[in-house]
């Protein structure tokens, strides 16, 4: 592999390459000005780890200047800091707690037997389109209380807009035509849902919102609209992401899967880690608000700060044998989920899904095998944030005792 230098710091194209690049990185300049981007890159753990807690120096607050992507400004609380960004997080926080995510495991662990007994074995699928996603937007679908004829429309167009994810690039013209057709259609629909909701309210997140209040006055359609998408495409990537990742590291490390098949106990520590390892968003960005020192460098106020999470996952301070694959790994304080004020609200309930996936396969599959081109080198846009597979084809191989057929 030929090595980038740090004047030009883009990461590689390939998925794996993206780690030694960091790791050469974290190495030879843990912070580094990027002039030919104009930004600041953070690799090491306590830097990436103090710079997206610290958000009254590391600010979240951008604006999205292409009309396009409006959808995802207004009421996105990834894009607030406190004390907006608290008020908004308490709308739907209730929702995300381990209790309240705990009494959708009965409904959760039907929904995986369901999809998997549908999986035929012994030929190649799509472990994406033919289960993650299916699954993760279910589960959208139900807190949103979606009827079942249009969940498909959901899937569709939060697999529109990770294929059009280039997230801290310039959008061309095509691609922000592209975005547009998918948010109009999306927004259209969900405007929709909200004027049903408000003549028959239910117990679902978005029956919730239009009922909400911040300061005594109720959100507006824009709002509400902007924290469903954010909660609808978030959801659905993110915990799409992890289902892929789990089956790409478990079938690279073998020997750990037969230690989980052996001892299931340890099926929570091999969420944390599959999150650490291949992580659903390689970076996040900051904007610095006031001049401050990061590491040995002086990053002046107004700076955008990028802020290498999955690189931080592998720092050797932190993470013993951190290029090992091991899933007793604890404690295991990786930031695949973020930290601070904008750790991942979905996170419980990704880490639900993930454990009672996982379970499922092990129950119903002896090998779940990936095919040599299972992950194509364009199937990741890491520059854009989001570690998300497109594809990923698999063999499900000799069911076991117990699946329906």
């Amino acid at each position: 592999m030929t090595m980038r230098s740090s004047t030009d710091p883009a990461p590689p194209g390939p998925y794996d390459e993206l780690f030694a690049w960091s790791a050469h990185m974290r190495a030879t300049e843990p912070v580094f000005y990027d002039d030919s981007l104009g930004v600041w890159h953070v690799f090491g753990y306590a830097d990436a780890k103090r710079a997206i807690t610290e958000y009254e120096t590391f600010s979240s607050e951008f604006t999205t200047p292409e009309e396009e992507m409006s959808i995802f400004s207004t009421g996105n609380i990834a894009l607030m800091d406190p004390p907006q960004h608290r008020k908004f997080r308490n709308l739907v926080a209730k929702a995300f707690t381990p209790r309240s995510v705990a009494g959708l495991e009965p409904r959760l662990t039907r929904l995986c037997a369901e999809l998997l007994d549908k999986v035929p074995t012994g030929r190649p699928v799509d472990f994406i389109e033919d289960f993650a996603s299916l699954l993760t937007t279910q589960v959208m679908a139900e807190l949103l209380g979606i009827e079942q004829r249009h969940r498909h429309k959901l899937r569709e167009w939060s697999d529109a807009l990770l294929s059009q994810n280039r997230t801290g690039m310039e959008l061309e013209p095509a691609l922000l035509a592209e975005i547009a057709r998918t948010t109009e259609e999306m927004d259209g629909f969900l405007r929709t849902e909200l004027v049903r909701r408000r003549e028959h309210p239910g117990d679902d997140l978005i029956s919730g919102l239009v009922r909400a209040e911040v300061d005594g006055e109720r959100l507006g359609d824009d709002e509400v609209v902007g924290i469903v998408t954010i909660f609808l495409v978030g959801g659905h990537i993110t915990t799409t992401s992890v289902l892929a990742s789990a089956a790409q590291c478990l079938h690279e490390h073998p020997d750990a899967l037969a230690e989980l098949r052996a001892d299931r106990s340890l099926v929570p520590t091999a969420v944390e880690e599959i999150i650490r390892y291949r992580p659903p968003f390689s970076r996040v960005v900051r904007r610095c608000t006031k001049e401050t020192r990061l590491g040995d460098r002086t990053v002046p106020a107004g700076s955008v700060v990028v802020v290498w999470l999955a690189s931080g996952n592998f720092d050797e301070a932190v993470f013993a044998d951190a290029e090992r694959f091991v899933i007793t790994r604890t404690p295991n304080p990786h930031l695949g989920f973020g930290n601070g004020v904008h750790f991942c609200l979905g996170a419980p309930l990704a880490r639900l899904e993930v454990r009672i996936a996982l379970n499922a396969l092990l129950d119903r599959f002896e090998r779940v095998t990936l095919r040599e081109s299972a992950a194509p080198p364009d199937a990741y846009d890491p520059f854009g944030g989001i570690l998300a597979l497109r594809k990923l084809d698999v063999v499900f191989e000799e069911a076991l005792p117990g699946r329906a057929e």
